[in-house]
């Protein structure tokens, strides 16, 4: 069963969001298996993809140590634009669900800091998504989007995916107008996991 359709099911639990700007779960989302506040991600690297070039920064598989970069790289943006929803927080709290379904969370390394994230989940029939793609504010218009968008799609042509999906919001602008550049078009659908997404994006492999 697909991350995304599994949470889906418990959309009824309330999100707080504390002076701190840092996203709670209320006490009736308990028994999902997050313990409240949004952590990292918890599954160790399968080994790094480095971009090579005069490129600062690399691209790697995601390892426990970079658990709180998660949380930094993911929740400015959701709360900028107020897209924050438990399902998100779940995402980001269970990433051993998408690796061991064969999917990917590739990361953006610069220096020793982690400045970007892009999660890649295995749906099916030769189906992937892309989820929770964010780069931070201070690192954008260096590369580092385009960069991990070329791993996620070299990573699911990897494994053996024949169509990309993405969901995403009328608000992201910076962001759709690169996912067009990479060839993602535009569709209609109804089976929205995310309730505040209004946009359907796919490309074939």
């Amino acid at each position: 069963v697909a991350l995304s359709r599994k949470i889906v099911k418990r959309r009824g639990c309330k999100l707080n969001v504390n002076k701190e700007k840092s996203a709670v779960l209320g006490p009736d989302c308990e028994d999902s298996g997050v313990d409240g506040r949004a952590r990292g991600w918890y599954d160790t690297a399968k080994g790094g993809e480095g971009m090579g070039g005069d490129r600062p920064f690399e691209i790697i598989d995601y390892e426990e140590r970079y658990k709180q970069a998660l949380e930094d790289i993911s929740l400015p943006w959701l709360l900028e634009y107020d897209l924050l929803e438990p399902v998100d927080l779940e995402m980001l709290a269970e990433p051993q669900r998408f690796i061991a379904g064969g999917g990917r969370v590739l990361l953006a390394r610069w220096g020793d800091e982690i400045v970007g994230m892009v999660m890649v989940e295995l749906q099916g029939g030769g189906q992937c998504e892309l989820l929770k793609f964010g780069v931070k504010e201070a690192y954008r218009e260096h590369g580092v989007g385009t960069a991990l968008l070329e791993a996620a799609l070299r990573a699911a042509r990897d494994a053996g995916q024949k169509k990309a999906v993405l969901t995403s919001n009328h608000k992201l602008k910076d962001a759709l107008h690169l996912y067009e550049k990479f060839g993602f078009e535009y569709v209609t659908y109804s089976d929205k996991w995310f309730q505040l997404s209004d946009i359907r994006m796919e490309r074939e492999l």
